[in-house]
């Protein structure tokens, strides 16, 4: 999406519930129409990514390294 929302931004955004600025003064300048920057959105939230289940997954997986890790050590 862009590059420099946060992830909780991002999450606001993919929702609906505030509308990226940029989105907003493209509209005024006639560049974007109001029918685009909805087509935008809803293929945003089609390509959305389950980052917290990403992270989850990456600290099961530190988890299980660090214990292999911890077992080998104390041998």
């Amino acid at each position: 999406m862009w590059p420099r929302a946060s992830l909780v931004a991002r999450a606001l955004l993919a929702c609906g519930l505030v509308d990226h600025p940029q989105d907003r003064r493209w509209q005024r300048a006639g560049l974007l129409s109001a029918e685009a920057a909805a087509a935008i959105l809803q293929h945003e939230e089609r390509q959305s990514r389950p980052y917290l289940l990403y992270a989850a997954g990456g600290l099961g997986a530190l988890t299980i390294v660090l214990g292999v890790v911890a077992i080998i050590a104390s041998n």
